[in-house]
């Protein structure tokens, strides 16, 4: 076989993810500074789904708290990363740049200033922009693991489920992509009790990753796809520029593979020092005033927030890290006051 297949899904019990639910709400409902707690999603697929939870603070409250840090491996398993973190303010104003609408109140506390849930009030370029986003990162991290040469399969068939959404959301109803992501999820459905070897997940891969390519190609030309500064890193190794043609370089040593039976997780750590990439991406540079230069402004502003508040709680907004470009955004122009 030329790659290597890792993250395997093994069962957990729905309950585990119920008691650690549990604990969760018990430890965070006891700390002042929480206004209140949301859990994004069901537990459809224990083994592959994840958990997906919000703590909201109250407004210009500091919380140092780790929590993922503080768990069990096994229970990384099941909060496979960190929580997610916001204030008030900042969870009122993400319904204008949130496409998430299956918030399940988790708790509340009674001085909560969030005793309705705030509606959604996206526009449809963001709508465009989000799943467009969510597209070029599962892309992106596809062809990363292909040059490793290792595929996640868990993150695959995680991840794949919100790609049905993205589809839904650019208003693709069907064409070959469409049909592979439909394919996937009806593993993901079955995969404890029919999955597949190692080769067909491997061909199936391989098909996709250029599948994907080239339907993204057709809707940067269709969808307007803008991006904060003309180059940025979403990762220490990984750029993102302007380009006429979705395409990439890498550079760097790749055929190490057979050094992931001897190191592990280790391995990535050890391939993303080895190896830069660089991906071209048909964009333009976000207009100011524009709804999806506010976006930007609004993630800016929560990624500030976090690192001043809540260093070790994930962002509301965007599947695609772009911590970089938004600063670059934020220093090379002119201040524009949002009109939110």
């Amino acid at each position: 076989m030329k790659y290597q297949i890792t993250q395997i899904p093994q069962y957990i019990p729905r309950q585990d993810y119920m008691d650690l639910v549990d604990r969760i709400v018990s430890q965070f409902s006891e700390m002042p500074e929480v206004d209140s707690i949301y859990q994004v999603g069901s537990i459809k697929n224990p083994g592959i789904s994840d958990l997906d939870i919000i703590v909201v603070f109250k407004d210009n409250e500091a919380v140092k708290l780790n929590y993922r840090a503080s768990i069990s491996e096994y229970e990384k398993q099941i909060l496979t990363h960190g929580l997610f973190g916001t204030s008030v303010s900042l969870f009122q104003e993400s319904m204008t740049y949130s496409v998430f609408s299956n918030y399940n109140k988790l708790y509340s506390s009674k001085k909560s200033s969030l005793d309705k849930m705030p509606a959604l009030r996206i526009s449809a370029e963001n709508k465009i922009q989000i799943a467009m986003e969510y597209l070029l990162r599962m892309w992106i991290t596809l062809v990363v693991q292909k040059s490793f040469m290792v595929f996640k399969l868990r993150s695959l068939l995680l991840e794949i489920k919100a790609l049905s959404y993205d589809l839904e959301l650019l208003g693709v109803k069907g064409g070959k992509l469409y049909e592979m992501v439909n394919e996937i999820i009806d593993l993901r459905n079955q995969w404890f009790r029919q999955s597949w070897g190692p080769d067909r997940i491997c061909i199936w891969l391989e098909s996709f990753i250029r599948v994907l390519r080239e339907e993204l190609q057709g809707y940067f030309k269709k969808f307007r796809f803008v991006i904060p500064y003309d180059h940025f890193k979403i990762a220490r190794n990984i750029i993102i520029r302007e380009g006429n043609e979705l395409e990439y370089k890498v550079k760097g040593v790749s055929q190490l593979s057979h050094f992931y039976n001897i190191l592990g997780s280790k391995y990535f750590s050890l391939m993303n020092r080895l190896n830069t990439f660089q991906f071209y991406v048909p964009s333009e540079i976000v207009l100011p005033r524009s709804s999806q230069y506010k976006r930007f402004c609004y993630l800016h502003k929560h990624l500030i927030y976090n690192k001043m508040y809540l260093p070790h709680f994930g962002i509301l907004g965007t599947s695609l890290r772009m911590d970089d470009g938004l600063l670059r955004m934020e220093t090379s122009r002119p201040k524009v006051p949002p009109s939110f």
